[in-house]
């Protein structure tokens, strides 16, 4: 069922919850609609639902964001990313000399404000010419070890964490002993009665008060969009059309989520994304990571350019934990199939009396299967197939072309972006034999339209009922699923000797090395002929087309239907 429908008691509900912060604005913990008791009209009455719901929901949160926060509250405190330095820059050392020397000379007034009688006068002078003093002495020996600790204690206070070289800790030391001289030398000029002003320079800004300002202002100062970031980092290098695809799909996701401009989002905004995407939205850890990391690149792309640089003074996307499961042994992990795996898998109704079970996807349930056993292909790249992909060269030699733009971006079931990358893959000649060109002969377009699509995966549906199936054929190792195929590929390429380079060039995978990386590969002569070294372990069947069979489940043996009687 869609996101946010529901069915209880023989009802469908449209139910969205509200976020914790967003409930004073909107009264209420969840947004619940019935849609009746037909599922059609409640599909399409949930969609309509939905926009409504993230309409209602954006309103408050803009009400939220024109809400001050106190930036020393709990709350601002507790909402504040402290900013890492690692070095220290000409500016900073401006800066940070700036906010020591205007902090004591603001105290040094507030005394005097507050006033203080001729004794009370005559020992903050001896105080000042002590410091004085001693100041002049420690800057005279370079002794500013004294002054490393109340550093490090100021960085703190305006929520940064140094992480400086022993070199830069003395700079910055050096930095305050001058600046803190400078402002008793004012002070004393003031026990005189000479007027000193406070420094008007531009002081090291404190984050709590930076990263708590109100977003409508922080918005207003700088038209930045989600658009901007985007194209900021697409000019940064040449892309393939399918990683920016992808970018651009994760920054609709987070700007639909999060209206907020891209200088006025907060970690708290992220952190809330991320748990919609995990709790609302069930997808994996994985997918979940590569989404907000995608966003967090385009807020560092942002950072490193001359436009946006000072409007982001920080990445609300850095360091987002996100709770992967724990991983299985090695026995655990996806593993080729066995020969006998494979004698029970080619054996089945399907392939010895032409069974289609339900959910198998008509034809498909037979020749996904036996094209990733004896192609290596992936199941995303074998689901999208179609007619005008199959080609033969001048040497006769068979073989399925993939692309890496257009139909052929893969998106696989853990959300990671795999590039199949322009290639030939030559035909077994099993699979000939099989009768996969007689197959594709009768087919016009896809060679699986019943294959249907599940959001953004395409085989993702076919993936699950095909571990179901597995099952119901006695194969129930977590390790075997419909994966083991390609495992089970590169196993057969290694045993017929094929090096290395020839089994990625056929598998898709990226060369390991920056020198395969040069050309455009082998001849599909040469991939046809290693092709036909690869030995199966179990000969694959001449596929049976479906027949007349009973629609059944795929662990009942299969009944033919009989023909009505003759009246």
């Amino acid at each position: 069922m869609p996101a946010y429908l529901t069915h209880k008691d023989n009802t469908y509900y449209f139910r969205q919850g509200v976020p914790p912060e967003l409930r004073p604005f909107l009264g209420r913990r969840e947004i619940k609609k019935s849609l009746g008791h037909d599922y059609v009209r409640a599909v399409r009455e949930c969609k309509r639902y939905a926009v409504d719901a993230d309409n209602l929901l954006a309103e408050a949160r803009a009400k939220l964001d024109n809400v001050p926060v106190d930036p020393f509250s709990r709350k601002g405190i507790k909402r504040t990313e402290f900013v890492t330095l690692t070095q220290v820059t000409p500016e900073i050392e401006t800066q940070f000399g700036n906010l020591t020397r205007a902090a004591l000379l603001e105290t040094d007034r507030s005394t005097r404000i507050a006033g203080m009688d001729r004794a009370e006068f005559e020992e903050y002078g001896q105080h000042i010419d002590a410091g004085l003093v001693a100041l002049r002495r420690q800057l005279a020996m370079d002794d500013v070890e004294p002054m490393i600790a109340s550093t490090r204690m100021m960085l703190f206070g305006r929520g940064y964490q140094p992480e400086f070289s022993p070199e830069d800790w003395r700079r910055l030391a050096y930095v305050m002993t001058e600046s803190t001289l400078q402002a008793y030398e004012g002070m004393a000029a003031r026990q005189r009665g000479t007027v000193v002003d406070a420094a008007s320079e531009a002081v090291l800004p404190s984050q709590f008060e930076v990263q708590n300002a109100p977003k409508a202002a922080a918005a207003a100062e700088a038209p930045m969009t989600w658009q901007g970031l985007y194209d900021v980092w697409v000019k940064e290098c040449d892309r393939r059309e399918n990683t920016t695809n992808a970018y651009l799909a994760a920054m609709k996701l987070f700007a639909d989520f999060c209206p907020a401009a891209p200088n006025a989002v907060t970690r708290e905004d992220v952190l809330e994304y991320r748990d919609f995407l995990m709790q609302e939205k069930s997808l994996a850890a994985s997918t979940v990571a590569n989404k907000i990391g995608f966003v967090g690149t385009l807020i560092s792309a942002g950072s490193n350019s001359a436009e946006y640089a000072k409007y982001l003074p920080h990445n609300p996307f850095a360091n987002i934990k996100i709770k992967q499961a724990k991983r299985g042994k090695a026995d655990q992990k996806r593993q080729p199939f066995s020969d006998e795996e494979l004698v029970t898998i080619f054996g089945a109704p399907i392939y010895t009396v032409g069974f289609r079970p339900l959910g198998g996807g008509g034809e498909a349930a037979a020749w996904i299967p036996a094209i990733a056993y004896l192609t290596g292909m992936r199941l995303e790249e074998i689901a999208l197939l179609k007619t005008s992909q199959f080609h033969t060269d001048a040497k006769g030699n068979h073989y399925i072309h993939t692309d890496a733009k257009g139909n052929h971006y893969i998106h696989t079931e853990d959300g990671k972006n795999e590039n199949s990358a322009d290639r030939d893959v030559p035909l077994h000649p099993d699979l000939i034999a099989a009768g996969l060109l007689d197959y594709v002969k009768t087919c016009s377009g896809r060679l699986f339209p019943k294959v249907k699509c599940d959001n953004e995966v395409q085989s993702k549906a076919y993936s699950q009922w095909y571990g179901r199936y597995l099952s119901k054929l006695g194969i129930t190792a977590k390790s075997k699923v419909f994966h083991s195929f390609r495992h089970l590929f590169k196993d057969l390429c290694r045993n017929a000797r094929m090096d290395d380079s020839a089994i990625d060039q056929i598998c898709g995978h990226e060369p390991g090395t920056v020198g395969g990386r040069y050309g455009k590969g082998r001849r599909i002569d040469v991939p046809a002929g290693l092709m036909a070294k690869i030995v199966p372990p179990e000969r694959l069947p001449a596929i049976v087309p479906a027949g007349r069979f009973a629609k059944i489940g795929a662990d009942a043996t299969p009944k033919r239907v009989r023909p009505a009687p003759a009246r």
